[in-house]
């Protein structure tokens, strides 16, 4: 198949490396990130984006709590002071909360998923 005939956002394979077509002349490595100009007419493999064992995170609660997940851990790792982190936790937790009612989801389903270090506000 040629870079041409895939669609913006799937996934290939080109020299061995997993890519993601971003424009129609840009592709994202899939692993790195990194910008690569591909010639419109060179070969490439499909990728199978996810294996059929492999469970995505296709409902709003897998993709809120991995995100939630994410953000979290990067600002325990960041160079904030203890006080910014805590504050930003906070809100975190605050908009998570928030979420989880717009989407109708049970709280009892995030029993004990609390971020940690995030205090209430008043």
């Amino acid at each position: 198949m040629k870079f041409s005939q895939l669609k913006i956002g799937e996934h290939f394979i080109w020299n061995e490396e997993p890519y993601i077509k971003a424009t129609p002349l840009v592709a994202h490595h899939s692993e790195t990130g990194a910008s690569k100009i591909v010639p419109k007419y060179v070969n490439i493999e499909l990728a199978e984006t996810r294996s059929k064992n492999e469970k995505g995170l296709s409902k709003p609660d897998d993709m809120l709590e991995y995100l939630v997940s994410e953000l979290s851990d990067a600002i325990q790792i960041s160079t904030l002071s203890d006080a910014a982190k805590t504050f930003v936790l906070s809100e975190i937790e605050n908009v998570k909360i928030k979420a989880v009612k717009k989407i109708k989801l049970k709280e009892s389903k995030y029993k004990g998923s609390k971020i940690k270090g995030a205090k209430p506000l008043m």
